[in-house]
């Protein structure tokens, strides 16, 4: 996170901030906001916004509505949005008309021809209560964090990349009297449909992990079938995704026929009609459900342990990053994206998940949403200092090499290795790994 952000908040019960062909870049925004008069938005981008290094954060928004579509109620999302946190926002959507098909998209709407790369989406909770409607919604939830809309051209297509998705929970509650309703379709990230063109990325390289929903069918990826659109979604994570405590990670609308739909991998939970090997080329839906010991197993740095949110409001530290034992490494295909979340260039095959494993990090500045604290950068030559205090760094073979007092700002050259890393500042005592 940023040592010192600047921090922008809003009681605004309506759109908070509309950005207009702007670049928005490295503040924190917060918004809390009631409405049961129209549809209301934190953050609103037309396409030609860039909208990088942010943190949307501790949103609280309410919103009390019988229309039948909703969309955006966080992040209406266009233009570029990148290396972005999203994290501990909480969105409660309370209906008051039962009849008509339901499209809740309450965290972010990837609106037509955005591009969302390497964003972190963690802790946040959704609510959609529907007890107070004759009926509740009847068909389908769209992605509660992520909607990915599509356009009917390629250059409309929307591309959600290297993004981590986790620890994130939804809740419904339907109406007419029966407190578990359960919505026909829902999940974490979901698509409404894509260009025509199957050579066209969408969603590319995520990883989906331990996120909870209830009374909601599909804890991770549902992609649905819209007319004659083409869904591409290749390279992505979806592990330990839970339903009422049932891994429920993928599913696919029966309907689909046509696009690509490939070398995703997930630990159960998958449903759905997969009509052709074109479509679903090796899908790998068997992944082991523990982080290590076995041969198929995802071999995760540091990843979380709790499904869903901490209930205490904190953020359970991890790291996604595959160990060199991953069963994820070369199990992709190659897409229209040539670097990882952190910077690293993917290799030929390339990994299923947001990171690439044996590439040199180039520009890891983000690498602080995975662990809560940024005390340095890692690039190619070696790291940057973030704080000041004391550092001691050991090769992995043990020999010391470096101990020393550090400062903001300064740079310390490590030849090609792994190395481990103390720092102890004025606020904390930290240990990391890193490859250089």
């Amino acid at each position: 996170e940023f040592k010192y952000p600047t921090i922008i908040n809003s009681t605004f019960n309506g759109n908070a901030f509309t950005f207009t062909s702007a670049s928005f870049n490295g503040f924190t925004i917060s918004h809390t906001g009631t409405n049961s008069t129209s549809a209301m938005t934190t953050i609103s981008c037309d396409p030609n916004t860039v909208f990088e290094n942010n943190i949307v954060k501790n949103c609280v928004l309410n919103l009390t509505t019988g229309t039948n579509t909703l969309g955006g109620i966080l992040f209406r999302a266009q233009g570029l949005v990148q290396n972005c946190l999203l994290e501990k926002n909480k969105v409660t959507i309370n209906m008051t008309n039962g009849t008509g098909d339901k499209a809740f998209v309450p965290i972010m709407d990837a609106i037509a021809g955005v591009k969302v790369n390497a964003c972190v989406f963690r802790n946040n909770n959704v609510v959609i209560d529907a007890t107070a409607t004759t009926a509740g919604p009847t068909t389908y939830c769209k992605g509660l964090i992520v909607n990915v809309s599509g356009g009917i051209n390629p250059s409309a297509v929307s591309v959600i990349s290297n993004c981590l998705i986790y620890n994130n929970e939804a809740t419904y509650t339907g109406g007419g009297g029966t407190s578990t309703a359960t919505l026909i379709n829902g999940c974490m990230i979901g698509t409404n449909g894509f260009s025509t063109s199957t050579s066209s990325d969408s969603i590319v390289n995520c990883t989906v992990a331990n996120n909870k929903v209830t009374n909601i069918p599909t804890a991770g990826l549902t992609v649905n079938k819209v007319g004659s659109l083409v869904h591409t979604v290749l390279n992505n994570l979806f592990w330990n995704n839970q339903s009422a405590g049932v891994v429920k990670n993928i599913a696919l609308s029966a309907t689909i026929s046509s696009g690509r739909i490939g070398y995703n991998m997930a630990n159960g939970g998958s449903t759905g009609t997969f009509t052709t090997a074109t479509l679903t080329t090796d899908n790998i839906f068997d992944l082991a459900n523990v982080n290590s010991g076995v041969l198929n197993s995802p071999c995760f740095t540091n990843p979380t342990t709790l499904i869903g949110c901490v209930s205490d409001g904190s953020v359970e530290i991890a790291n996604w990053k595959p160990l060199l034992t991953s069963y994820l490494l070369g199990k992709g295909v190659t897409t229209t994206k040539t670097y990882d979340k952190s910077g690293n260039m993917f290799l030929s095959p390339r990994s299923v998940g947001a990171y690439e494993y044996s590439a040199p990090l180039t520009n890891d500045i983000h690498g602080a949403f995975e662990t809560e604290s940024l005390e340095f950068l890692v690039h190619k030559g070696g790291i940057q200092m973030c704080t000041q205090g004391e550092i001691q760094i050991v090769s992995i073979s043990g020999m010391l090499v470096k101990q020393s007092k550090c400062v903001n700002g300064e740079q310390i050259d490590l030849p090609s290795g792994v190395y481990i890393i103390k720092i102890k500042s004025e606020v904390k005592e930290s240990v990391h790994k890193i490859v250089i």
